[in-house]
């Protein structure tokens, strides 16, 4: 739950303009997941944070770093 916290936390410190480049990520649902967790702890559906770290957390990965790869000064 932490990495999905953190990767959150970092989804806040990217500018709105580079979150408009790239509408094929989901940011509503990065800044959603990570309020839960913060601030509904009790609430926190576990099968969804199973579901998200074994499914989604590879993929957005992969995604960052071909983005972060195309945006990178050579």
């Amino acid at each position: 739950m932490k990495a999905i916290e953190t990767v959150g936390e970092a989804n806040y410190k990217l500018s709105p303009e580079f979150r408009e480049r790239h509408p094929e990520l989901p940011w509503p649902s990065i800044m959603g997941m990570r309020h839960k967790l913060i601030h509904a702890y009790f609430e926190v559906n576990l099968d969804m944070v199973w579901h998200t770290t074994v499914n989604e957390l590879l993929p957005l990965i992969q995604a960052l770093e071909k983005i972060i790869a195309s945006e990178s000064p050579e």
